[in-house]
């Protein structure tokens, strides 16, 4: 279930921000904001982890300190979502000079989802998916 809320979540903040929020700012501004809140949001997930670890054997699913790690779970998706997830898509199409704009956005496009394409195949655990990313078959 959180898994589902947090991918909706990321893929409705990613599109808010590349139809509305993308022009308000510099490309420079939205890289730097977003590098520095995800990395707060991380510091204080493991500072929440570090100093109120979950009890043993499931007791603290509903604890404040459990909640508070889902918080800057949620909080790092949105972060990263409005920056460093989105903005790359915008790149690849200012990028590039106009004589070759549509094959470097192609090229770059083809990059993000065979990278994307990589880590998710890497994160599966099926032999057809071992045979496949452990072998020479790799396009």
């Amino acid at each position: 279930m959180a898994s589902g809320v947090l991918r909706c979540a990321k893929f409705l903040s990613s599109i808010i921000f590349l139809v509305g929020g993308v022009q308000l700012f510099r490309r420079k501004t939205i890289l730097i904001a977003g590098a520095l809140l995800m990395g707060s949001f991380l510091f204080g997930l493991g500072a929440t982890l570090s100093t109120h670890p979950p009890a043993a054997l499931g007791d603290g699913a509903g604890s404040p300190s459990a909640k508070a790690m889902m918080a800057l779970i949620y909080l790092y998706t949105f972060s990263y979502s409005t920056s460093w997830g989105a903005i790359r898509w915008v790149y690849i199409g200012e990028i590039f000079p106009i004589l070759i704009r549509d094959c470097g956005m192609a090229i770059g496009a083809a990059n993000i989802w065979y990278s994307f394409g990589l880590c998710w195949l890497e994160n599966m655990d099926d032999k057809f998916t071992r045979l496949f990313c452990h072998s020479k078959l790799r396009f």
